[in-house]
């Protein structure tokens, strides 16, 4: 994100970092689960990694996966960085045991969502983050 305020990327530049951290995002679920088990603790118990956590984990990670080449016409790096950010809150999400931990993972993820539905740019998907916000706040 910080590189695509001084240089322009191409679109392939941005989906194979982001398909890239994805990646290794998976290898470290499939190696943590190898390592620890599917019943692993952490953070005095406030996450979890248990069997539901472990295959929610790996379907937001391969349909994220799936989405990014979907995408035809994004060539900002805003978006790709907003992507990751609302994975990640998912992953957070998904894994915690803990309601202020779910909660705050519920509402990163749905403000980096309300940013992406707005950078569309046309007047319905604008309107619709701005409800979307309004809404939520």
């Amino acid at each position: 994100l910080l590189c695509s305020g001084f240089w322009k990327f191409h679109r392939s530049f941005y989906i194979g970092i982001s398909s890239l951290s994805l990646i290794v995002s998976v290898f470290l679920i499939l190696n943590n689960a190898n390592a620890q088990g599917l019943e692993a603790k952490a953070f005095l118990a406030t996450l979890n990694n248990d069997i539901v956590s472990f295959y929610a984990s790996l379907v937001i990670l391969c349909f994220s996966f799936l989405y990014l080449f979907m995408q035809k016409e994004e060539n900002q790096g805003e978006f790709y960085a907003l992507f990751l950010f609302m994975i990640a809150s998912l992953l957070l999400m998904v894994s915690s045991s803990n309601l202020v931990l779910i909660f705050i993972g519920l509402e990163s993820s749905s403000l980096a969502l309300y940013t992406l539905i707005a950078m569309r740019g046309s007047d319905n998907a604008i309107s619709s983050a701005i409800k979307y916000f309004s809404v939520a706040a």
